[in-house]
């Protein structure tokens, strides 16, 4: 009977630290999952969470609340983007990999997770494959904001402001083990600003706790993920780089689906409308004693944030500060007061 040779000793030893980093990154995915996946789960099932976006919707951005949950939906997503951003462009600093390299891997896994995490998987593949409205414009739908100047429509699953928040967690995958309490301070810092924001738009009515929920999951995982890759392989090459993020940018670009409403009170006498569509006037609400003009738009591009109304006493215009956008289409009305010229 023939024999077998024994498995060399050397081969045992270096095959088994990677194969244990693996079981412990399908270990994380569990625990990830299981909490925050299980929770947005058991949310969904027993109607908790609509009954917190009926508790805590402030539709009203004049309000304290309100006008906080809106300060946190311009900065509590823009303020980790361009962490991920110097975290990006650290990564072309000469020789950091060789004389920082904790450093480096917590720069890498930090715009890596932004760019995958909360941009590609978050916003362009699972929000397209959840097409799940937002409470505003389902169990909240009477009860109408106030006072938005812009704000999205549809595509609830998952909150992508949350997940920039959670984004800043992602060097704790890299650093706990060598650094634990910068790995510490990292994972309390992301959770941390991913469920501030995320209240901020429950407040607002755009997101229920499970979208809130499920960003966290994507970000985290994603993070975990990327952590052996990058212990294993200690640089990522400059070129790959450059065309990694290049074509991952242009995915979001292109990918990124959007619908958009604008409001705007509007002088007397009226302004020009400068508008890519002509608005259809409508009659104004009782007790509406400005002219309002709503202008909804849908399309691909990025960064919504950077399209607003522009009101000046001689026009009002639609600007495009920065960013690409791409297939636009516009319908607008115009509510007017009775008496209004």
């Amino acid at each position: 009977m023939p024999r077998t040779l024994p498995t060399p000793p050397q081969a045992v030893n270096a095959a088994s630290p990677w194969r244990r980093r693996l079981l412990g990154v399908g270990r994380e995915q569990l625990l990830i999952w299981g909490l925050l996946g299980g929770t947005a789960l058991l949310g969904f099932i027993t109607g908790l969470e609509n009954w917190l976006a009926h508790l805590a919707y402030q539709p009203d951005i004049t309000q304290t609340w309100g006008a906080t949950a809106w300060w946190l939906r311009q900065w509590g997503a823009a303020l980790p983007g361009y962490v991920a951003v110097a975290a990006l462009l650290a990564l072309f600093w000469p020789k950091l990999w060789q004389q920082r390299p904790l450093v480096y891997q917590s720069c890498a896994i930090l715009a890596l997770t932004a760019l995958l995490g909360a941009g590609l998987i978050n916003q362009v593949l699972v929000q397209e494959l959840a097409d799940r409205h937002r409470p505003r414009e389902t169990i909240l739908v009477g009860q109408a904001p106030q006072n938005l100047p812009a704000e999205l429509t549809g595509n609830s699953m998952p909150s992508g402001h949350a997940a920039m928040g959670f984004v800043l967690a992602a060097p704790y995958f890299v650093l706990r083990r060598r650094r634990p309490n910068y790995a510490k301070l990292a994972l309390g810092l992301g959770l941390g600003a991913g469920a501030v924001v995320g209240a901020g738009r429950v407040v607002l009515g755009a997101h229920y706790l499970s979208d809130i929920l499920i960003a966290g999951a994507l970000a985290l995982s994603t993070a975990s993920l990327l952590a052996p890759l990058l212990e294993k392989y200690q640089r990522i090459p400059r070129r790959f780089l450059l065309v990694g993020f290049a074509l991952a940018g242009a995915g979001v670009v292109l990918g990124n689906y959007f619908k958009l409403t604008l409001t705007a009170m509007l002088p007397q006498p009226l302004p020009r409308l400068e508008i890519p569509c002509e608005a259809q006037v409508v009659p104004a609400e009782v007790g509406q004693t400005a002219p309002v003009l709503t202008v909804k738009l849908a399309g691909y591009g990025a960064p919504v944030s950077a399209v607003k109304l522009r009101v000046t006493p001689a026009a009002v215009s639609l600007e495009k500060d920065f960013g690409f956008f791409h297939n636009l289409s516009c319908t607008a009305t115009l509510a007017l007061p009775e008496g209004a010229e």
